[in-house]
């Protein structure tokens, strides 16, 4: 259970894994158009009925979701919509989101090992 417990009621009976709240919105036909953490634990989310992303920063911030399972960062917007100003296809960005570091390291890790992704890439080999 979740919540603060300040009063009678004060409780969630599930939580959401960024895949899980991406798919659920994505099947009541909502995309995400922004973003981000409060409290270093808990997802922020603004959402509208739509078939695609209107602007490019609507666009990154769904992508990032999608792709990363987490909000986009403020240097990937600037970096990303820089791109995407500049001429960049949207399927190019998603193409490189999917082939980042980030992304490898995720799809052999658990997200909350992120941080130390370093540390792990770079540990000597345990032999027998």
């Amino acid at each position: 259970m979740y919540g603060t417990q300040a009063y009678t009621g004060d409780y969630h009976l599930t939580s959401f894994t960024p895949a899980l709240l991406d798919g659920y919105l994505r099947k009541a036909g909502l995309r995400i158009c922004e973003a981000s953490v409060l409290y270093t634990w808990l997802f922020d989310i603004r959402a509208r009925k739509a078939d695609s992303p209107q602007s490019d920063s609507e666009f990154l911030h769904a992508a990032y979701f999608s792709i990363l399972g987490r909000p986009a960062d403020p240097s990937g917007l600037e970096t990303h919509g820089g791109r995407l100003a500049a001429g960049v296809a949207r399927s190019t960005i998603e193409d490189d989101l999917r082939s980042s570091e980030e992304a490898r390291f995720l799809a052999s890790h658990p997200s909350y090992l992120l941080p130390y992704a370093q540390r792990l890439d770079t540990a000597p080999a345990l032999t027998p």
